[in-house]
């Protein structure tokens, strides 16, 4: 038996390719290549989704204080909230003036009107005796004030 064993195995470890065989090999190569490639195509991005569960609505105004908030959701600037406009009204300012032990030295108070130029500038009057300050917002939170 165990010479029978060592029959097969030995045909087996000696087997030898012919001819024949390496050609079919070849061509069965080619031809599982060529279809493979045959088969690829061109990736094609799919349709824009949008998610139906997503109804909340965000500014998506960068010059407005509320700038992308409640992202993701649908685009409106009907709900940007701009810097005039939160400011912009009548105010009572009144100031005190204190010495060093802490006694009243001068009291004053007097109206300030802050009015909206546009979306982003405004103006306060009362401050000054003459002429009125000016208030523009840039980016990055910067409120440079300048007088006229």
């Amino acid at each position: 038996m165990v010479a029978d064993n060592n029959k097969i195995f030995g045909q087996l470890t000696e087997l030898k390719l012919d001819w024949f065989t390496f050609v079919d090999m070849r061509l069965a190569l080619i031809l599982f290549f060529g279809l493979a490639l045959g088969a690829c195509k061109k990736y094609k991005d799919p349709e824009p989704f949008t998610d139906p569960r997503i109804k909340n609505k965000y500014c998506n105004d960068p010059s407005a204080i509320n700038y992308n908030w409640d992202f993701p959701g649908v685009p409106d600037n009907s709900t940007c909230i701009y810097p005039a406009e939160i400011f912009a009204g009548q105010y009572f300012y009144r100031d005190s003036l204190f010495n060093a032990t802490g006694e009243v030295v001068k009291t004053d108070s007097f109206p300030l009107s802050i009015q909206a130029l546009d979306s982003v500038n405004l103006t306060i009057s009362g401050f000054c005796a003459s002429g009125f300050l000016r208030l523009k917002r840039v980016a990055f939170f910067n409120l440079p004030l300048t007088a006229s």
